[in-house]
């Protein structure tokens, strides 16, 4: 008992979300009526709101995912992938998982089609409406046509695109209409697959992307700046005569680069972080194999000095379009590295740079604006008021933690929900707001003595 339980109403159309399917990680944000803003989805309730796009394949052909394949993986990394969003549209070589082969397709579909079953069970408590994912932008089209496939067999029945920048510039510029009332905003993500670029206006209030100054860099992400640093490592033991990695049991070379992964997102937070050399490494002298935040941002500078001058080049481009840029937005995981900042304030001090605290989520919650169509439902517009009502309503909770967060807002019967309803053999006159404590599972006859989904007889919370 001792839980705290509400009951969410919001939009039909916003039974719709935005999906930031990363390179290393997946994050998923919904429209939130009561705030009227975009949230994200907790799809790990006891870590956080991302989860590490990765699959494990066991000896049978089992697969996991998220977290538990991380796990899995760790233990048996001929078994592991990450990073197959990378070889979407492009003919690359299937994955090997033990004796099991497949594409960098059939590992995302199995994967989408995860994630979606956890925002229908776990968070909305329906069907997905509509979807908007987001891709970098330097995929062309086999890479785009190849995605919206997958999705659409993972069982995404109805599904857009935008471009990551884009996204996450929509998502600065619709929250933060404080820090930027106003001009063109570039925006930086540098994110674990590829660096992308995009220039955005407001125009009537509303962001907008010039088509013309949307650009990215492949082979750039923080997936590249792993094995870079990984390369170093490897170097380091040759040069204490040391056992390589290549002739290394493959757990060694995959707890490498789970330290490498796992140090820079502790640096992101405390900069004078020092990374060790996991104690596999077997070297006498443990100071050696030691490297400071310093040491590590000279190993990386070539990459962000890379990151910096393609930007460069953009700018330049916006200058000739005569959408010159105000302000820079960093966002993307790899875009926390201090030296990124310090190097961009040092070759542009005339641009202010912008470091949000949504930096990491900033893609997703773009999608979510996109996928919700954000300026309808701003209430200043009778024609804009018109399509919300079109649009009708329904009750969503959402566990969060074993919570279910949010307070009722108003009642609101729509013939979505009625069909809900009647398929349930009820009708509207018997629904009351309660919830189940249990399943939370919240259309409940006022008659009923147990929920009609899992059968809980206790007593049902009123609102």
């Amino acid at each position: 008992m001792g839980e705290d339980f509400y009951l969410i109403t919001v939009k039909n159309n916003l039974n719709t979300i935005g999906i930031d399917f990363g390179t290393h990680k997946t994050l998923v944000a919904r429209w939130d009526e009561s705030i009227s803003r975009p949230v994200l989805v907790r799809l790990r309730p006891a870590h956080g709101d991302d989860m590490p796009s990765s699959v494990h394949v066991d000896r049978d052909g089992k697969m996991s995912f998220g977290d538990e394949a991380d796990r899995l993986g760790a233990l048996d990394p001929d078994g592991y992938q990450r990073a197959f969003k990378r070889d979407l549209g492009i003919d690359a070589a299937p994955y090997l998982l033990h004796t099991h082969e497949f594409t960098a397709a059939d590992l995302s579909r199995e994967y989408l089609r995860w994630i979606k079953n956890i925002v229908e069970t776990e968070c909305l408590h329906d069907t997905i409406g509509h979807a908007v994912f987001t891709v970098p932008a330097t995929w062309l089209p086999g890479a785009r046509e190849a995605l919206r496939k997958t999705a659409t067999d993972a069982g995404f029945a109805s599904l857009d695109l935008v471009d990551e920048p884009v996204a996450a510039g929509m998502a600065f510029l619709h929250s933060r209409r404080d820090l930027w009332p106003e001009g063109a905003l570039m925006v930086f993500d540098w994110g674990a697959g590829t660096l992308d670029l995009a220039v955005l206006t407001l125009e009537n209030g509303q962001p907008r992307a010039i088509p013309d100054l949307i650009d990215g860099k492949s082979n750039l992400g923080g997936e590249d700046i792993d094995r870079h640093l990984v390369q170093s490592v490897n170097k380091r033991l040759i040069q204490l005569g040391l056992t390589k990695l290549e002739r290394r049991p493959p757990e060694d070379l995959e707890q490498v680069r789970r330290s490498v992964t796992e140090w820079k997102v502790r640096h992101s937070a405390k900069p004078d972080e020092v990374w060790q050399l996991p104690a596999f490494a077997g070297s006498t002298d443990a100071a050696e194999m030691k490297w400071t935040s310093a040491e590590v941002a000279e190993r990386i500078e070539e990459k962000i000095k890379e990151a910096i001058d393609f930007s460069g080049k953009m700018l330049e481009r916006a200058v000739e379009k005569r959408f010159i840029p105000k302000g820079l937005l960093l966002v993307g995981g790899s875009s926390q590295f201090p030296k990124v900042k310090l190097m961009f304030e040092s070759r542009f001090p005339d641009l202010k740079i912008f470091t949000w605290d949504q930096r990491i989520s900033a893609v997703a919650i773009g999608a979510a604006y996109e996928a919700s169509g954000a300026e309808s439902v701003e209430a200043d517009n009778p024609e804009k008021e018109a399509n919300i009502g079109q649009r009708g309503l329904s009750y969503l909770p959402c566990q969060l933690g074993g919570k279910f967060m949010g307070k009722i807002m108003e009642t609101v019967k729509s013939n979505l929900t009625s069909q809900f309803i009647a398929s349930l053999g009820f009708t509207e006159n018997d629904i009351t707001h309660q919830i189940c404590p249990d399943c939370g599972f919240q259309l409940v006859p006022k008659t009923s003595t147990k929920c009609p989904k899992c059968g809980c007889p206790r007593a049902f919370m009123n609102h």
